[in-house]
């Protein structure tokens, strides 16, 4: 997204839950990507201001003996970059939770995040904030 004040530009991706079971293990939570965010001004005094936010679903319950729930979706982002005077990127992933075990079954495994090098961003003499965080 470009434009000549202040410029916002954000991206959301969020992944579905996972079925839940009766008699049997639980369904994988939906993966979340964000592939880019990018916010540019061509104001001499205004900033840019770009955010990437990535949350991978919840694994589904699962029931019964030799059973578990299901693994939590994964999160990964990519690509956030802000251009401006000042300038502010920032990605932030969240791995799915584990799905719950119920009647004898085990918890599932909580979901992955990634990001590597996911921010980036440029200033025209003001201040220059990336910030990176990944849970999961």
């Amino acid at each position: 997204m470009t434009g000549a004040n202040y410029v916002v530009a954000t991206a959301t991706a969020v992944g579905g839950m996972g079925g839940a079971s009766t008699g049997g293990s639980g369904g994988a939570g939906g993966a979340a990507a964000v592939t880019g965010a990018s916010a540019i001004t061509s104001s001499a005094t205004q900033r840019g201001y770009a955010i990437g936010t990535a949350a991978g679903g919840t694994g589904g319950a699962g029931y019964g003996v030799g059973q578990s729930g299901g693994t939590g979706g994964s999160a990964a982002i990519g690509g956030v970059s802000a251009t401006g005077y000042s300038a502010l990127a920032t990605a932030h992933a969240t791995g799915g939770f584990g799905g719950k075990g119920e009647n004898g079954a085990g918890g599932g495994a909580g979901g992955s995040s990634t990001l590597t090098n996911a921010v980036s961003g440029s200033t025209s003499g003001g201040l220059l904030v990336l910030v990176q965080e990944a849970y999961g």
